[in-house]
């Protein structure tokens, strides 16, 4: 009885130090995660997304793209955020955690500034599919907007100067999205910036999402369309099962016209063309029934995201954007 008890007592005994022994070392290697994660240490991630610069609209943006995550978790926003900002202190770091407590999101803080190299090589821009350029100066009556279009040129710059310091590393094209208060093409300092940017790979774009003037415009429209503004939030607002636009590349369909086109997405609607010539970002949207799609033009669509979801896990390989294309049936006289 004795060995037994002896052996029982044995085994209990180091169950329990094997157990804290564990315990001890899960708990090192989790503070040390921790320490990389919001320290100021280089990140590492490849294909990611990075926001450059901080302002009122960005855990905004970060919601949305928590909310693009779960819709489309293959898409840009389904890989980690890096934000690289003069503010990312730890106390924005924690601020920021509390605001995105339980959405399904990766975001990783670097504190820099956007327009120094080492700072953008620590946020790893070269390897990034995605950057976002917030403008700074959103909600300040004090900021310049000379120094503005110059930190965004600087910025632009920048990140083509950080790709030749380490080169291999782009192997694809990138998409810059630059939020600022007017149109690209009335500052000659973005575009200066623009072509610093685009021609450090053919595939980098570069789009302009301007404020206050877009702004001006749809508050005219909703003043004198009552109840457009309803309209303009359902489109916009992202939502597990609200109406979203969305643009595909579908060659099936060229030299098909939009007649035919639009009968052919059965759980969609068809808005327009995008066309997807490089240097071409021209957008049609209600053509007449009688245009032919061309080679270059992606289609723009209303559609459910839940719709989109439900295609996606129907196959095992789907595109980030995927539906049903039914032939579409021979068009009669009294076709509307």
């Amino acid at each position: 009885v004795w060995p037994k008890f002896v052996l029982n007592i044995i085994f209990v005994v180091g169950m329990l130090t094997y157990a804290v022994f564990l315990g001890f070392v899960s708990d090192e290697v989790r503070t040390e995660i921790d320490l990389v994660r919001d320290s100021n240490a280089p990140v590492m991630e490849s294909g990611h997304n990075v926001v450059l610069g901080w302002n009122r609209i960005g855990t905004s943006l970060l919601r949305q793209a928590a909310i693009s995550r779960d819709e489309l978790p293959h898409s840009t926003w389904g890989k980690p955020i890096v934000i690289l900002c003069e503010e990312g202190t730890p106390e924005f770091r924690d601020a920021l955690h509390d605001q995105l407590e339980g959405l399904n999101i990766n975001v990783i803080v670097r504190q820099g500034n956007p327009c120094f190299i080492p700072d953008l090589l620590r946020a790893g821009t070269t390897r990034a599919n995605t950057v976002v350029m917030l403008d700074t100066s959103l909600g300040s009556e004090e900021a310049d907007q000379s120094i503005e279009d110059l930190n965004r040129m600087a910025t632009a710059s920048g990140l083509n100067l950080a790709v030749s310091q380490v080169p291999g590393q782009m192997t694809h094209g990138q998409t810059l999205v630059m939020q600022t208060d007017h149109p690209v093409d009335r500052s000659w300092l973005l575009l200066l910036g623009k072509s610093e940017f685009e021609s450090s790979h053919p595939d980098n774009r570069l789009v302009d999402c301007y404020n206050m003037e877009r702004v001006g415009q749809l508050a005219v429209q909703c003043a004198l369309q009552p109840g457009l503004g309803k309209v303009y939030t359902a489109l916009l607002q992202q939502s597990r099962d609200s109406a979203e636009f969305y643009v595909v590349s579908k060659p099936e369909m060229v030299g098909k016209t939009h007649h035919q086109i639009r009968r052919a997405f059965p759980s969609a609607i068809v808005v327009g063309y995008l066309s997807s010539e490089p240097g071409v970002t021209d957008a049609l949207m209600n053509p007449a029934d009688d245009y032919v799609m061309g080679s270059s033009d992606d289609i723009v669509f209303i559609a459910s995201n839940g719709a989109v979801r439900k295609r996606g896990t129907e196959t095992e390989e789907a595109s980030p954007i995927s539906l049903d294309v039914s032939h579409a049936p021979a068009a009669s006289p009294t076709d509307v």
